[in-house]
């Protein structure tokens, strides 16, 4: 092999050789054909073998010549040549006349022994002088042109046995640039602590600069004083007077040196009194955002708040000082769980700071988190390989099995409680109730177990119940098995006419609720014995009826995990929840019409935020390969995402509507859903098996990591907006009419009023209202009947209190005049909106 490569590497044996072997038993056994094809991947050359002699040979005695039949039969061997390089040339789409610019031919590659060399050439278009053509990426300056003309370049690649590959690629040069855009959201406050005022504004693209110019009267226009031009969209204003007002316009600068029109007014006044104290204090934490978010009412002629704090009450301005916001809230992060935290707010401007307000507590429970959505975690901390052995470490990407459960770790999460619903540490030996931190769900605690029911106390942890609904509603077309204070129906009425931890809505869960109690880093029993120790290590009913069989409810096994069913008339142990349904564990939300365009590669998630892969793989596939199918859609940025990979067993079963059959709708994705699906977690009773889905039964299985199952591959796609502010609808694609009315809706958890406009195109042509309380979450109002008819209006939705919170709708949508049918929505339930 290393001669071989060295003939190759100094040229001497061309990509295109031939090579022939004589008197050699080579072509006609496997290891022949093996050799044979090994000669062909050093050499890069052809390869044909025959066993007849010819010619001269070497034998033990020296050369011997010999001269047989010299018409050889050339047997050529099932080879494949050496591929070719793959040339890939880019540069900027449009440039302007003066600007240094690049072509980058350093994305080409060659599958085997790399890329030898380049060679850049011009094709067409305005003569360049390039740095260096024999480079991956030389470089130019644009030529002077009086109109726009167009550069075409070609980039040839050659590899070390070779062979050679082209691509083309152009550029726009342009006589003059075109000028920037205006800034937007221009925003000014006086910031106590350094004695300036401070404006900021919206990056605009391409800007290279930027010029304030202000005033202290309004009407700022660009022979007003200006600010010394800055390269971020934000300055310190420095030598301002109390008592004086100042008015702020912004220009986008661009490289040469041409200025946007200046931008919509911003002003700040600084007082001569100090203002007064805060009120409205207000604390919680934020577990989505994992901080402390606290809030205030706003204070005349303030400019800015202090927020002070400590871990202990008595908090004094020697405390610990958050950094000074011109807004009525501020997010605390880095907050450590389990401690209480302890704030006051003064308010600040050019005159002084007042007094601190009120003192306000909150504590931190929660368990820091880096993996997606709302889903709890599975529980499980080790990685595991084919045979079930746990690695001494995590696979990194690139490497065999990364991409599995353990390196995804979600929250997980539980509070206990007393029986009047008040929080109680960890270390507590007696509680009522769980709180999920996670899905808000409560829980109900079961009684020390004993070995004895007891169908008197509805509590009791060793009473097992048929399942048994009286509802036709509900119940799937078939009751179940009624019995005497022994079926789930009686379990329920006698813990709410208890009104057991102070509350009578108690009901029994819902299969994805139920199975996200399981930890599936343990067994015997599979859920956290800490907070549920009177879970017994068998199997729970839940609330619903198996839709394939309506003889049949499903069931969670607390033993060993996992999601099954079994006829209603088997006696079976039952848990009860309250709190209303959690939004996460709800079935597949895809969008708020819960439907998907037949030409999206992906769809979303809305209860969870989770995008799948809409297509599932084409075969079915080791545990193993499955991992790396997920690894390689990063490599390939598929959907514009790098974060795929294999689901957990709790994200798979969140696709899980049990209620149906088959259990996820085939609308929503492009293959078959009557399958077995691979999840990232390995089962730990048995870590050579990993868990699956069933996604047509609803059903998950411990399976060995040898068979071969389908993939469907999970990205977490955040939605870019800022502390959970989010449009809902209309969010893109949508047809609403002139006259009539529309309902924004929204998801947030902020707590400072908003604001809500209409945008067309990127004018704001409408502010539609005003300090709307955002717990609301949504807003109607009857859109203008003499808009023009156009696909690109957007809805935008802004805190009041911090500019940077904010949210568009995903896309544009149409408003057409006339008597267009509407969108009627129909609330359906677990999140799910229905559009006739």
């Amino acid at each position: 092999q290393n001669g071989i490569e060295r003939l190759r590497n100094e040229n001497i044996l061309a990509g295109n050789a031939t090579i022939l072997l004589f008197s050699c038993n080579v072509a006609g056994d496997s290891a022949g054909e093996a050799f044979v094809q090994a000669l062909a991947d050093w050499s890069g050359a052809t390869v044909y073998a025959s066993s007849n002699n010819t010619g001269p040979y070497v034998s033990n005695d020296g050369l011997v010549t010999q001269d047989w039949d010299l018409d050889v039969v050339r047997q050529p061997a099932n080879v494949s040549p050496l591929p070719a390089p793959l040339a890939v040339a880019q540069v900027e789409p449009t440039v302007v006349s003066g600007t240094l610019t690049t072509l980058d031919g350093s994305k080409s590659t060659d599958a085997d022994d790399g890329i030898a060399s380049f060679s850049w050439a011009q094709l067409a278009g305005p003569n360049v002088s390039l740095s260096a053509a024999s480079a991956a990426s030389p470089t130019f300056v644009a030529p002077v042109v009086s109109s726009s003309e167009t550069a075409t370049f070609r980039l040839t690649v050659t590899d070390y046995s070779g062979q050679q590959s082209s691509a083309d690629c152009g550029v726009k040069i342009t006589a003059t640039a075109t000028l920037p855009a205006i800034p937007t959201d221009v925003a000014a406050y006086y910031q106590t602590s350094m004695n300036r005022n401070y404006i900021n504004w919206n990056p605009v693209p391409g800007a290279t600069g930027y010029k304030i110019y202000w005033d202290t009267s309004s009407g700022v226009t660009k022979t007003s004083e200006v600010l010394p031009e800055t390269s971020t969209p934000g300055f310190g204003h420095t030598g301002v007077v109390s008592g004086s007002c100042y008015y702020y316009r912004v220009a986008a600068v661009n490289s040469a040196g041409d200025e946007s029109a200046l931008s919509a007014e911003a002003s700040v006044c600084l007082a001569d009194n100090i203002p007064a104290i805060p009120t409205g204090i207000a604390a919680i934490f934020q577990t989505s955002s994992e901080r402390n978010y606290i809030s205030w009412s706003p204070v005349a002629d303030a400019t800015g708040y202090k927020v002070y704090w400590g871990t202990s009450p008595g908090v004094t301005k020697t405390s610990e000082e958050l950094p000074e916001t011109p807004t009525f809230d501020f997010g605390h992060t880095g907050v450590v769980s389990g401690y209480s935290y302890y704030y006051r707010v003064a308010s600040v401007n050019a005159a002084g700071e007042s007094e601190l307000s009120a003192e306000v507590l909150v504590k931190v429970t929660f368990t820091p988190y880096s993996s997606a959505g709302q889903l709890p975690d599975t529980g499980q901390t080790q990685c595991y390989d084919a045979e079930g052995n746990v690695l001494d470490s995590c696979p990194a990407p690139g490497e065999p099995f990364y991409g599995q459960d353990a390196q995804f770790q979600g929250p997980r999460s539980y509070t206990k409680l007393d029986t009047a619903s008040n929080d109680l540490p960890d270390t507590a030996t007696e509680w009522t109730m769980v709180r999920d931190n996670v899905t808000g769900l409560i829980w109900e605690v079961k009684s020390a177990r004993n070995g004895t029911k007891d169908y008197n106390n509805p509590n009791d942890a060793d009473n097992t119940y048929t399942w048994y609904n009286s509802d036709p509603e509900i119940n799937g077309g078939d009751p179940g098995t009624p019995g005497d204070g022994t079926d789930t129906e009686d379990y329920i009425n006698a813990l709410n006419a208890a009104n057991y931890g102070g509350h009578n809505d108690w009901r029994l869960p819902t299969p994805g609720e139920l199975a996200s109690l399981v930890n599936s880093g343990r067994y015997g029993p599979a859920i956290d014995a800490d907070f549920f120790s009177g879970i017994a290590h068998h199997y729970y009913w839940s609330s619903t009826t198996y839709a394939r069989d309506t003889l049949g409810a499903c069931l969670v096994d607390f033993n060993y995990g996992g999601v099954n069913r079994l006829l209603k008339s088997y006696s079976l142990y039952a848990c009860a929840v309250r709190s209303g349904a959690s939004e996460s564990l709800a079935p597949l939300v895809i969008n708020d019409q819960g439907t998907a365009r037949e030409d999206d590669d992906t769809v979303t998630d809305t209860n969870t935020s989770l995008m799948w892969k809409r297509t599932t793989s084409t075969d079915s596939m080791t545990w193993e390969a499955a991992l790396a199918y997920c690894q390689q859609l990063n490599v390939e940025n598929f959907g514009g995402c790098n974060n795929w990979r294999l689901p957990n067993v709790n994200e798979l079963l969140s696709l899980v509507d049990f209620g149906r059959t088959p259990t996820v709708d085939n609308s929503f994705f492009l293959g078959s859903m009557w399958a077995n699906f691979w999840s990232s977690t390995s089962y730990i009773f048995n870590t050579s098996n990993a868990w699956d889905v069933h996604l047509g039964f609803g059903v998950s299985y411990p399976y060995s990591k040898s068979y071969s199952f389908y993939v469907l591959a999970v990205c977490y796609e955040p939605s870019g907006y800022a502390d959970a502010l989010a449009i809902s609808f209309p969010n893109g694609g949508e047809t609403l009419t002139a006259g009539q009315d529309c309902t924004v809706t929204w998801k947030t958890d902020i707590l400072s009023p908003i604001n809500l406009q209409l945008y067309k195109g990127d004018t704001n042509i409408l502010s539609i209202a005003e300090n709307v309380d955002p717990s609301d979450l949504s807003y109607t109002f009857t859109i203008p009947a003499n808009l023009e008819d156009g696909d690109d209006y957007r809805i935008r939705i802004s805190s009041t209190a911090d500019g940077t919170i904010f949210d568009f709708s995903d896309a544009v949508f149409a408003i057409a005049s006339g008597s267009a049918a509407q969108n009627i929505l129909v609330s359906c339930g677990y999140g799910h909106t229905v559009v006739l």
